[in-house]
Order: structure tokens, then C-alpha cells, then sequence
């Protein structure tokens, strides 16, 4: 079965669960059954799984009918080279590249594998033209999922100055810290104008 013929098998059957969650038969939720709406999840799983590779395992039921599921990501290399943070200058470069706009601050991550190739980057946060929230479960949830084992962070000060403040400076801190009970390293914060940029690893005794 093709992909396409594949979908269209899962469009069909996810069609057949809205059907059963009529009206007339929304005591199905209230108790479930395997002939009416597990029947055709469990085809779904199936046939998800040979989609996408996932499989989603369902354990023993609870008292209420409800499950949990364990889902299995599998990892798969990728052909393409990506490309390798080597200093603060590139981390600049990068920054500016990605940043939506240079009229309010934005926090930005990238995540880096073993062998400090950019495995994924996120825009963590968007502020005003002078400051920007960064909470750091919104850094390393991210970081987790993608697999790396270390952060380099990065956020730009539309001023143009790149003097960084004693809030830069308190939040590295605190990320450095974070980093170090979940064993992703934070090996720098840059600080980034149009013109210039900072490393507060080279500027500060935070590592």
C-alpha cells in the first residue's frame, strides 16, 4: 500500500470514530467498548505506525477506561551535513539571519549535538524594544527533544548597543545552572546588534 492509499485508510477510518461520537451514541464515552470506537483506534494505531514509523503502545487499562500510551521515536541519520557553531562571530552571523525583526529583543537557542553541529534552533521568545521573558523550561524542553548536549543562546539588542545588562548576565546564570542538573551544557550567550556582537563566556567569570 502506498502512501497516498495509506492516508486516505486513516482519513476513512478517523471518519468511521467522528461517526460513532453522534448524538445518538455519546454514551460510547461513557463506556467504551471494542466493537464500537476502540476497534477502530486500534486500526489507526496500525496503521499510523507503518506511516510514520511511531508506535503506540497501549497498557493495561485503569479502573475508569482511560490509557496511557508510550509512544517510540525512532532516530534516523540525516544524509545532509549540517552546519558546526565554531565561535561567537558565527552564532552573530546566525542570529541576525534568523531574527523576524530588529525592532524588539527575541531570545534565541540553537541545539547542538555531540559534535556541535546544529541539530534544530528555536526563537524562545519575543519581547519589547528593551527586554524580552525567558523562562528556562521553554530552553531545555526544547533541547530534550531534540536529542542535544549542549545550547548556545543568543538575543539581540535593537539599541545597537551590545553591552550586556545585569538581566543578561542574571539569566545566563540561571540557564548555566539549569544545564548543568539536566547535562546540557550552555557554552555561551551572545549578544547581538546589527553592527556587533558579545560573548559573555569571553566577557564575564559565569563558566
Amino acid at each position: 500500500m502506498n502512501q497516498h492509499n495509506l492516508t486516505q485508510e486513516v482519513a476513512q477510518s478517523i471518519s468511521k470514530v467522528i461517526a460513532y461520537l453522534s448524538e445518538e451514541e455519546m454514551d460510547f464515552l461513557e463506556n467504551p467498548t471494542e466493537t464500537h470506537i476502540q476497534h477502530s483506534i486500534r486500526k489507526i494505531e496500525t496503521w499510523f505506525s507503518e506511516l510514520t514509523g511511531y508506535q503506540a503502545i497501549p497498557v493495561e487499562a485503569s479502573s475508569d477506561h482511560r490509557f496511557i500510551r508510550e509512544v517510540n521515536v525512532q532516530y534516523r541519520l540525516q544524509e545532509t551535513k549540517r552546519e558546526v557553531l565554531r565561535d561567537a562571530k558565527q552564532v552573530a552571523g546566525l542570529t541576525r539571519l534568523l531574527l523576524p525583526d530588529n525592532s524588539r529583543e527575541h531570545f534565541l537557542a540553537f541545539y547542538l549535538d555531540g559534535s556541535h553541529q546544529i541539530a534544530s534552533y528555536s526563537v524562545i521568545s519575543t519581547g519589547t524594544a528593551n527586554a524580552t521573558l525567558v523562562y528556562p523550561r521553554e530552553i531545555f524542553q526544547r533541547a530534550v527533544l531534540t536529542g542535544a548536549v549542549s545550547v548556545i543562546l543568543a538575543h539581540n539588542h535593537p539599541s545597537g548597543s551590545v553591552q550586556p545588562s545585569e538581566s543578561d548576565f542574571a539569566i545566563t546564570k540561571k540557564l548555566i545552572e539549569c544545564g548543568e542538573v539536566l547535562k546540557i551544557a550552555v557554552l555561551d550567550h551572545v549578544v547581538v546588534s546589527d553592527q556587533g556582537f558579545t560573548s559573555l563566556r569571553e566577557e564575564s567569570s559565569l563558566w
